[in-house]
């Protein structure tokens, strides 16, 4: 999928996949861009679903935007999930 394109899986898909895997960006991961506030929208909701998340580069500071947005830090039980 390329969220850069809009492409974002359909709520009803999310249980279908073990873990996601968030990849760098030439992209600011801080920017307003339509898709970056859409894809941090998604690493929240996959993280109440404590769907296992990889991010890489962009893909980590859009997870660290999720967590410092929320307030709250990583979790004992969370470091499994969050590389």
């Amino acid at each position: 999928m390329g969220s850069l394109f809009g492409d974002f899986p359909e709520d009803e898909e999310l249980e279908e996949y073990q873990g996601f895997v968030i990849t760098g960006s030439c992209n600011d991961a801080h920017g307003s861009d339509p898709w970056v506030c859409k894809l941090v929208t998604l690493v929240k909701k996959l993280d109440s679903m404590h769907k296992k998340l990889l991010g890489f580069c962009f893909g980590h500071q859009v997870w660290e935007l999720r967590r410092r947005a929320e307030g709250d830090g990583l979790l004992e039980e969370d470091r499994d999930r969050h590389v």
